[in-house]
């Protein structure tokens, strides 16, 4: 040890990086050992050991450790930047607290200023595994310890609540500087049998008021409980989501159209959005009598801010109609350049263009016009899912028209069946043989211009949740590291 002690903080510190450098390795255990060998290697890894934490699963009794240790060093605790947790305890039902652990939370909630939620007060060890109040409750204690957290990811079920946090968010200004640099939050869903499938979405709310400058949400369908915020002139909700850039619903989701307006409306700077949306389906949360261009209207707020739209819709033509737009152009959305659209997504835009001819006193169908005029000029990608075998003769029109220079910037456009969704939605593709027919001259059309097109058979399933979830990002200037058990 002599050896490695006497090396510059420098090497010391690429030494851990790379001990920690494989993400499914044990690179984490590994640091905490490395950092009980001498004083200097203390001092010098184990602020690296408490930087990224991220588990498939944290016992009660693990959590209690590490509060009692981020609320006795808060050294350590400035340290701690991505907490990512997939299940908040374990699958069996051993109590894995004690008397003493309870003694302790009270002793801390009198240090905190904050008084014991009844909630939780007259819980005993053992009736905590089992009350879904009391869930998170010692995660909260923990975020209420961690100043500098910048990633976020938690678990919820539809009957779990955030009793301190809630209750802490409502209270200005100290709920707001709560987590004042939470940048990346996501929320996933921990599905128990006979649950619905949607998590609280003012417990979520919650969280970002909380923060105030969170950039990147993802979250499951949140349940149409409208949560946390205030009124506008307009008389609709405004969240406090101000700062946030990027809006991802993971899964199929079936997020209440009016919910949705209204998140978009509270993100004055969002850029990207996705969603697979599902209004009557397998979520248990009936959306209300929303049709499929209530996205658009909510997607239309934000036309000179959205750089990267996803969108797919999943109907059957007797349980949602596809509505009215005053719109059907995308020419407006100045920033836009990655879109990625469904079949019904796309058909509300193209019903919206047909009413205009009509309007307009022209005869027929002109889907050679609707796809040449649909898109905005700074676009760089194009995915359209499950588009029907009429729409081809609108592809050749967009290839004359990018050859002409109205698409300089058009790199990719592919056709191809839907990602992000379970076969059972899938029953086959209509309109495959016809693009499959005509790839071969589309192929060449584009190819002239230097686009690349294609026609994809073969189901490309997306990957759920955020890049920094599946690897903790290099970018917060420590490796990613976790243990051998994580599951993304």
């Amino acid at each position: 040890m002599a050896a490695l002690t006497q090396l510059p903080t420098e090497l010391l510190l690429q030494i851990c990086y790379i001990v920690s450098s494989n993400y499914h390795s044990t690179g984490q255990a590994d640091l905490s050992r490395l950092s009980r060998t001498c004083r200097r290697l203390l001092s010098l890894v184990q602020p690296l050991v408490f930087t990224v934490l991220s588990r498939n699963e944290i016992p009660r009794a693990t959590q209690i450790k590490l509060l009692r240790t981020l609320h006795s060093r808060p050294d350590l605790a400035l340290h701690l930047q991505y907490l990512s947790i997939s299940s908040p305890y374990l699958t069996s039902y051993e109590p894995d607290l004690v008397p003493s652990d309870m003694t302790y939370i009270a002793n801390l909630f009198t240090s905190l200023n904050l008084s014991l939620p009844s909630q939780i007060a007259n819980l005993t060890p053992e009736s905590l595994l089992s009350s879904p109040t009391a869930r998170l409750f010692l995660i909260e204690l923990i975020l209420l310890h961690t100043p500098n957290l910048t990633h976020l990811h938690l678990p919820f079920n539809t009957e779990w609540e955030l009793p301190i946090l809630s209750r802490l968010a409502k209270q200005k200004p100290v709920g707001s500087n709560l987590l004042p640099k939470l940048r990346h939050l996501h929320i996933s869903h921990y599905y128990i049998s006979g649950d619905r499938f949607d998590v609280p979405f003012h417990e979520i709310i919650s969280l970002c008021a909380m923060a105030q400058g969170v950039e990147e949400l993802w979250t499951y369908n949140p349940g149409s409980d409208f949560g946390l915020g205030s009124g506008n002139e307009g008389g609709g909700v405004v969240y406090p989501l101000r700062k946030l850039k990027r809006l991802e619903f993971d899964d199929v989701c079936g997020v209440n159209e009016e919910l949705l307006y209204n998140m978009v409306e509270s993100a004055p700077e969002l850029e990207v959005f996705g969603l697979v949306w599902n209004p009557a389906g397998d979520t248990y949360n009936w959306s209300g009598e929303g049709t499929v261009a209530d996205v658009w209207k909510a997607l239309g707020l934000r036309r000179e801010t959205l750089r990267e739209v996803r969108l797919d819709v999943l109907r059957s033509d007797d349980d949602l109609e596809v509505g009215r737009l005053g719109w059907w152009s995308l020419e407006g959305f100045v920033k836009l350049e990655v879109l990625k659209m469904g079949e019904f997504a796309l058909d509300v835009l193209r019903e919206a263009w047909r009413e205009r001819r009509r309007f307009l006193g022209f005869q027929g169908v002109d889907d050679g016009g609707f796809v040449r005029g649909l898109l905005p000029r700074r676009i760089k990608e194009v995915t359209l899912w499950e588009p029907d075998g009429a729409l081809v003769g609108g592809m050749k029109a967009l290839a004359e028209a990018v050859r002409q220079g109205e698409y300089p910037d058009l790199k990719q456009v592919v056709v191809a069946p839907p990602d992000l969704m379970s076969d059972r939605w899938y029953d086959g593709w209509a309109g495959e043989s016809e693009w499959s027919r005509a790839s071969a001259h589309l192929r060449k059309a584009f190819a002239r211009s230097g686009v690349v097109f294609e026609v994809q058979t073969e189901r490309v399933y997306g990957v759920l949740g955020p890049s920094w979830e599946r690897c903790p990002p290099k970018y917060l200037g420590q490796p990613a590291w976790g243990n051998e058990q994580q599951g993304h």
